[in-house]
């Protein structure tokens, strides 16, 4: 079935090369189909990304807004500047904001009333960012978190990524003590987890 989604823009399958070349970490298409889908449906017009890299997956969510406004928070400046020339060739009306450095140290400087919130940055910040983004959505926004499977060590630890554990443990166990936010663990990918505020 994963063969059968195709990037929405061209030039992404370039990018998807470029990035395995360079071993930099991409999402799967089928999330960013789950993305633009997700978007589409909940007509998002807010919508911001944690860890843009270079665009590939902002891409994605800008293909099932169409129009409204995307907020790309990423620590490399030149990434974001990657990530602007990559949005400006799809020809859509997007108004587009970039934040750079660390997303820990820039929540002060993001908005409020968001659709969605797209969660994708170095997992050992995981439930601390979760816990700051959270109040940035409007009531009935979405987050999206990716990576909850940590390629399988949520489950089975190898001595690797202890703090990446501990933090989406946190956030599960969380959410578990937080049953006013409807929840739901996705197998698609490493795993998505979906909340509604």
């Amino acid at each position: 079935m994963d063969s059968l989604i195709h990037p929405p823009f061209s030039g992404m399958d370039e990018l998807r090369k470029k990035a395995e070349a360079l071993k930099f970490p991409l999402i799967d298409d089928s999330v960013g189909m789950f993305l633009a889908t997700q978007a589409r449906l909940m007509g998002a017009k807010r919508v911001m990304e944690l860890g843009s890299g270079f665009g590939y997956s902002s891409l994605w969510l800008a293909s099932g807004m169409g129009s409204g406004k995307l907020w790309l928070c990423e620590f490399h400046r030149y990434l974001l500047d990657e990530a602007r020339e990559h949005l400006s060739k799809t020809g859509l009306e997007l108004e587009l904001e970039f934040l750079d450095g660390n997303v820990m140290d820039n929540f002060s400087r993001m908005p409020q009333d968001l659709d969605l919130i797209f969660l994708d940055i170095d997992k050992k910040f995981y439930f601390d960012a979760f816990l700051k983004a959270l109040p940035l959505l409007r009531s009935g926004g979405l987050m999206i978190v990716d990576n909850l499977f940590l390629r399988g060590r949520l489950w089975e630890p190898d001595g690797k990524k202890q703090m990446a554990r501990d933090q989406v443990n946190a956030l599960l166990q969380w959410l578990f003590n937080n049953p006013q936010h409807k929840s739901q663990l996705l197998p698609i990918s490493d795993g998505l987890l979906l909340v509604e505020k």
